[in-house]
């Protein structure tokens, strides 16, 4: 029985199963409350802006460390994360 998002209560449980720390991890969403849910948790967040659900302009308010905003970008997933993942561990 999990609050929903942005509750960061599910991927709390996920951490702590896999024993990974959400500082190195990255929300993949497309919803503000993906994002949000993200933010509080302390992972990287990367908003796909492109779906049926948010736009762009929406996502973008909400400051996701990445953001796509077409379809044309998705081959930029893996490098994008990469970067991600790696800002994660300077700190």
């Amino acid at each position: 029985n999990f609050e929903d998002k942005p509750s960061t209560h599910i991927v709390d449980y996920i951490s702590t199963e896999l024993g990974i720390p959400l500082s190195n991890a990255v929300m993949v969403g497309d919803t503000s409350y993906d994002i949000k849910m993200g933010k509080a948790a302390g992972m990287k967040t990367l908003a796909i802006g492109y779906g049926r659900y948010q736009s762009p302009d929406d996502l973008r308010e909400h400051r996701p460390d990445a953001l796509l905003s077409n379809e044309n970008q998705v081959k930029q997933i893996p490098s994008i994360l990469k970067g991600l993942l790696a800002s994660t561990k300077q700190k």
